[in-house]
């Protein structure tokens, strides 16, 4: 008996598991260039196209809303939380697609908020 040869092992991968990891792959790929989150596509300058709707969120979790400076979360639930001291009120928007009043969703350089559709400041 020969024991010089090498024992080889045969590794056979189906079409689906291929298919399930390269949409993952490309699932992590895309959410990565999106922010992956709510609370980091929020970041940047936006502006309303329909009025004179100016906000800018910052990473440090400052917000500039009508040339007031507050303070925003993000919540668990994705519900958009701002504060501002200087007039004694906060605020908190639910995250829904359709939008609304109350409303709030980002997606690319898109942001709804409050019934307004606002573009990214590039």
């Amino acid at each position: 008996m020969d024991n010089s040869r090498k024992k080889t092992t045969k590794i056979s991968i189906s079409i689906g598991t291929v298919v399930v990891i390269a949409v993952v792959a490309a699932l992590a790929i895309w959410l990565g260039g999106n922010g992956g989150s709510p609370s980091k596509a929020i970041i940047g300058d936006w502006v309303a196209s329909t009025s004179d709707l100016e906000l800018s969120f910052y990473d440090d979790g400052t917000i500039l809303y009508w040339g007031t400076v507050g303070r925003y979360t993000i919540r668990s639930d994705n519900a958009l939380y701002m504060e501002f001291p200087s007039y004694g009120e906060a605020e908190t928007y639910k995250w829904g697609e359709n939008g609304g009043v109350d409303y709030w969703y980002v997606s690319g350089n898109t942001l709804k908020f409050d019934g307004e559709i606002l573009n990214r400041v590039k």
